[in-house]
């Protein structure tokens, strides 16, 4: 005896609605903002405080002053930090991908005891006992 079953009905795939596309395009720009002017501030604020217009002075139109050197020392500064960041959220990102967890963080893999193991070899094997080794 054959037993008949309705045909599959299939869901529509969901479109992205253009205001959600709209949202998104303001989150991002405003993100950017954001970006910009932490950044900014990350290379006026040290031991000598910087204006914004003396930072404004020394990334496009330095002259050689004492703020011009300053902001070109914390420029690289800020750029280290902001590649670091974009790896680390990168590497994130690539981890929770792999896994298809959300939740996933580096002890799931065993990253975290597989660099306390090099880091002992290093010691152990190869004499490295300071931070530039």
């Amino acid at each position: 005896m054959l037993v008949e079953s309705p045909p599959e009905q299939r869901a529509e795939p969901a479109s992205v609605l253009p205001g959600r596309r709209a949202i998104r395009a303001a989150g991002l720009l405003v993100s950017l903002a954001v970006l910009v002017l932490v950044a900014l501030a990350s290379i006026a604020v040290g031991a000598k405080e910087l204006s914004l217009g003396q930072v404004w002075h020394g990334l496009f139109d330095a002259s050689g002053t004492y703020a011009d050197t300053v902001v070109s020392d914390r420029l690289s500064r800020t750029l280290l930090g902001l590649l670091a960041g974009a790896a680390l959220g990168l590497a994130g990102a690539v981890l929770q991908a792999l896994t298809r967890n959300p939740l996933a963080d580096p002890g799931l893999l065993g990253l975290n005891a597989g660099a306390s193991a090099a880091v002992v070899t290093a010691i152990t094997f190869f004499g490295v006992t300071s931070l530039s080794g």
